[in-house]
């Protein structure tokens, strides 16, 4: 080839002999046979012209899916020519290369005149020799080239001048350049005020990469997931079942395409016995879930991989460069955190004093381990995820998240499963120390709930680990393990899931009383936990439960006296909570002795107030407090024992440790209980005027303002007949991704008559009349309705104050019930009523459209004062803190009050029961009324039933 890249004339052959040193030499050949062996330029590595820069474009399969954006972007910079310098980072397997090649190709296909050098930095040799291949491209003096790559000048400085002076436009890219060192010689000639610069790597700490332009590049968003399964294995199975197994891979491009390419070729694999291969999208995500470690074999089946490519290898590569650049606990620190759950993992949880004692990270310390964190973040084997428990949004708890193929892959690393005893009795130690000082856990503390929230998982995680894996770990490791069930357990009775804590507390109980025997002082105290969720779980007029309650306490009491004795620990709470439990009975005279009893023995043994004795003695002035409002008579031992209740705070606030176990400080405890001494003081002196005066009753005396506890009254359906909470009620629910359901399926029947049953405060029903519908609202609560019609548009919409039984015949096309209206009618023949209705009112072949909750999601453990908690702010300025609790569940159906508490001093209470029918009773239920169901479906964007979302939405006719 001569220097402008045509080939020589070859009407002259030549016949040339080299010997000895022949760095620098150019030979011309005539005809060759044999071997023939070049020896590249002494330290130069590989010889002139044996590294392709041409971009290897070939690779590309078919459409990119996802990067549409950044490839144009890309395009753009290199058709400017302004010296753009772009790192494209992140985790292996992201599709970074795939991206690079789509740009490729874009410029050789749309700007041909561009030229495009590619360049493997995967190694120093490599790196080195394409750049003196880019250098020669752009018209380098060959005689400098070998120079320089020969050592004896500056290669960097050529290569510099050659890009410079190159009269083409030009486009580097340069590929998998993890190691950033091995561009550091080479970054200078890089900078120029033409061209364009392309760098992709799993390195994103802008450190590196100078002043470069960085692009973090993630998995693909889910619809595109989901069309690259489907273009690759076209046969694998339904849009729906390609969704399950994108979300499974967690999205991430690489993953996709091994996956999609695997089953794209197991179709035509010959029928082997006993040889049970996955074929389509399902069999490869219970392929996935149960026996990942044969995933790289089945890949393999058809074709040779390369090692990045192997879910086993690519990411340990990210962890060998990690190990290079001074990181050395960066393998096991990944390692462990694939121990807990996938799930966000609090950094809080990562203490290094703890790390620290176990054997597998000798030497760390606090910023060792913090440096690796933020490499293993700058890497993309993790990332920072701040997590917000449901319904206590304005608390962070900051996190990091594994990616689930990375997680899996690092559980199959074989030094893994060698030391999985350590690696779990880390995660153990590490849970149960930061779940003991979480362990006096509050509903009304934002900052535990949401560090409860986080942790659960993976307290649940670790246990399950230790049960299923019983040949690595010994017998007492169960037991030990029982402490995180239980940790879990007490989350779950604060959140109201007491269904749920009681099973845990079970399991935990099996296993204490297999391994200690039923007298064990901590088979006793977990008796008394599930003794009390019983307690918690009754409602007052359940007279047969509350006898059992009693029952179970005295008989658990009596056995902690004979087991434990008299002034044991666990025998005082037990008496406690007998107290607290009798206290509810207000004829019984015995309680506030008993209550005295326990504070006065408590003292005895302990020798100082206590948790347990401040407890008794806050419980027995709460007891008398409520006798006292009850009977409208003066209390004199009331005062009194505030003024002790007081005296125990003061002798508390001098003891940190004691303090901090009251949940609350003391100043405010102490000012608590001031101001209900003076309200008892007044109490008494109003009772004792009226008394002399003999001219007053109890009524008045509580009209003068001095009274106990407030009592808010409950209103029956209040968020749609009370108006101010129906305000709260239009703040709490904006238009969202279940009216766009509605409407969608609405505007499949082009100006539709419409009935809006249920219709509220006409959120959906405007929306309809918006998109050109005709539609009528009906709805039996007349301040939702006000609501309604004080609303734009609201001319548009025919308001109706009503049920079902005010429908007239044959009148609409479609009708919609939404916001789960339809489990307002709670028993049959409500439900069948309604349904015979609204087959009268609609036309023949008429749409009936609702949504109701699948009982299969369970919604209801959900609903309580933690996981329910919302605060939103009303027109006025005024804020409102919402909260629901469940007080019943049978037989489907579910009875619970709204909370509300508003920050100009009003609160309202408001009660509902709703009925909960599963996906067969809602077929037979309206097969029965004359419908025939055309779909149900369980989420919002048309997911099959079990989506997330635990819905049930009906379109039937």
């Amino acid at each position: 080839m001569n220097d402008a890249g045509h080939p020589r004339s070859t009407e002259h052959p030549v016949d040339n002999h080299i010997t000895g040193d022949a760095a620098g030499a150019v030979v011309q050949t005539g005809t060759i046979t044999g071997d023939v062996n070049f020896h590249g330029i002494p330290g130069a590595g590989f010889g002139p012209g044996l590294v392709s820069i041409v971009a290897p474009t070939f690779r590309l399969d078919g459409t990119l899916y996802g990067r549409g954006d950044l490839i144009r972007k890309l395009v753009r910079a290199a058709r400017a020519q302004l010296g753009a310098r772009v790192v494209m980072h992140g985790v292996g397997g992201s599709g970074k290369t795939t991206a690079a090649l789509a740009f490729a190709a874009r410029i050789a296909r749309v700007h041909d005149d561009i030229r495009v050098w590619w360049l493997d930095a995967s190694a120093e040799k490599t790196l080195r020799a394409g750049f003196r291949e880019v250098a020669l491209e752009a018209g380098g003096p060959l005689d400098q080239v070998i120079q320089a790559w020969s050592g004896k000048q500056s290669a960097a400085r050529v290569l510099g001048s050659a890009l410079a002076g190159s009269t083409r436009p030009w486009v580097i890219i340069i590929d998998n350049a993890d190691d950033g060192r091995l561009l550091d010689p080479w970054w200078q000639p890089l900078v120029q005020q033409k061209g364009a610069v392309l760098i992709t790597t799993r390195d994103g700490r802008p450190a590196t990469w100078r002043n470069a332009e960085l692009h973090g590049v993630g998995p693909l968003d889910e619809e595109e997931a989901v069309a690259l399964l489907r273009h690759l294995a076209p046969n694998g199975g339904t849009v729906a079942q390609a969704r399950e197994l994108a979300r499974t891979l967690a999205h991430l491009p690489l993953t996709l395409y091994l996956a999609g390419r695997y089953l794209d070729a197991a179709k035509s694999f010959p029928p082997v016995p006993d040889v049970d291969l996955p074929q389509d999208f399902d069999s490869y995500r219970l392929t996935f879930s149960s026996d990942f470690g044969t995933l790289d074999e089945l890949h393999g089946l058809d074709r040779a991989l390369e090692p990045r490519e192997l879910l086993t290898r690519t990411w340990e590569f990210t962890l060998d460069l990690l190990h290079e650049l001074g990181h050395p606990l960066a393998r096991p620190l990944l390692r462990w955190l694939s121990c807990f759950a996938q799930a966000p993992i609090p950094y809080s949880l990562v203490d290094a004093r703890v790390v620290a004692q176990s054997p597998l990270f000798a030497g760390a310390t606090s910023r060792s381990v913090l440096r690796t964190l933020v490499a293993l973040e700058k890497f993309g084997l993790t990332e920072n995820v701040p997590f917000r428990h449901a319904h206590s949004s304005s608390v962070t708890t900051e996190c990091l998240r594994l990616h689930p193929v990375i997680r899996e892959a690092n559980r199959h690393q074989p030094d893994f499963r060698r030391d999985l005893r350590p690696y779990v009795a880390l995660a153990v130690a590490l849970l149960d120390g930061f779940t003991f000082h979480l362990s006096h856990l509050s509903a009304e503390v934002p900052e535990d709930m949401s560090r409860w929230a986080a942790l659960s998982p993976h307290c649940e995680h670790v246990v399950d680990s230790i049960h299923q894996k019983q040949d690595v770990f010994p017998e007492d490791w169960a037991l030990l393990a029982t402490k995180l069930t239980c940790t879990v357990a007490r989350f779950a009775q604060v959140t109201n899931a007491r269904v749920r804590a009681e099973s845990l507390f079970n399991h935990a109980m099996v296993v204490r009383v297999r391994l200690l025997g039923e007298d064990h002082p901590e088979v006793l105290g977990l008796r008394r936990e599930v003794a009390w969720l019983h307690w918690n779980s009754i409602t007052n007029t359940d007279a047969d439960r509350f006898r059992q309650c009693m029952d179970e306490y005295e008989l658990l009491t009596d056995r902690c006296r004979e087991v434990l004795g008299e002034q044991d620990p666990l025998t005082l709470a037990c008496r406690l909570d007998l107290a607290l439990i009798k206290s509810n009975d207000a004829d019984d005279p015995s309680v506030a002795d008993h209550y005295r009893d326990v504070v006065l023995l408590g003292r005895q043994v302990f020798g100082k107030v206590e948790r347990t004795g401040f407890s008794t003695q806050v419980g027995l002035v709460v007891h008398l407090w409520r006798r006292m409002d009850r009977t409208g008579t003066a209390d004199y031992t009331l005062e009194e024992e505030i003024v002790r209740l007081i005296a125990m705070v003061d002798e508390l606030d001098g003891d940190e440790s004691a303090c901090a176990d009251l949940g609350l400080p003391a100043d405010l405890l102490r000012d608590q209980f001031t101001g209900m001494l003076e309200s008892c003081k007044t109490w008494n002196e109003c009772v004792s005027a009226a008394q002399s005066a003999t001219a007053r009753s109890a009524d008045e005396i509580r009209s003068t303002g001095a009274r106990g506890p407030d009592y808010v009254p409950v209103v029956r359906h209040g968020e749609f007949r009370d108006s101010r909470l129906v305000q709260v009620y239009d703040a709490q629910c904006p238009w969202s991704v279940d009216d766009d359901f509605f409407l969608s399926v609405v505007n499949e029947t082009p100006g539709a008559r419409v009935l809006d049953l249920g219709c509220g405060t006409g959120r959906l029903a405007l929306g309809l009349a918006a998109a050109g519908h005709l539609v009528t609202g009906v709805d039996p609560a007349a301040a939702s309705l006000e609501a309604a019609r004080n609303k734009a548009g609201s001319e548009r919409v025919t308001w109706v104050d009503g049920s079902t039984d005010c429908l007239p015949d044959a009148a609409f096309d479609v009708a919609v019930m939404t916001s789960h209206v339809v489990q307002f009618f709670v028993t049959d023949e409500e439900w069948a009523c309604a349904l015979a209705d609204l087959r009268r009112a609609l036309v023949p072949g008429g749409c009936l459209v609702f949504d109701t909750r699948d009982p299969r999601a369970r919604r209801w453990e959900r609903w309580n004062p933690v996981e329910s908690r919302d605060r939103v702010t009303l027109a006025d300025g005024v804020e409102v803190v919402i909260w629901t609790e469940v007080t019943a569940v049978e037989d489907g159906v579910v009875t619970f009050v709204h909370h509300y508490t508003f920050s100009d001093g009003d609160e309202r209470r408001s009660e509902a029961t709703l009925r909960f029918r599963g996906e067969d009773e809602v077929r037979s239920t309206l097969a029965d009324a004359g419908f025939t169901v055309e779909h149900i479906y369980g989420g919002w964007r048309r997911e099959p039933i079990g989506a997330p979302d635990g819905e049930l939405l009906v379109i039937a006719r």
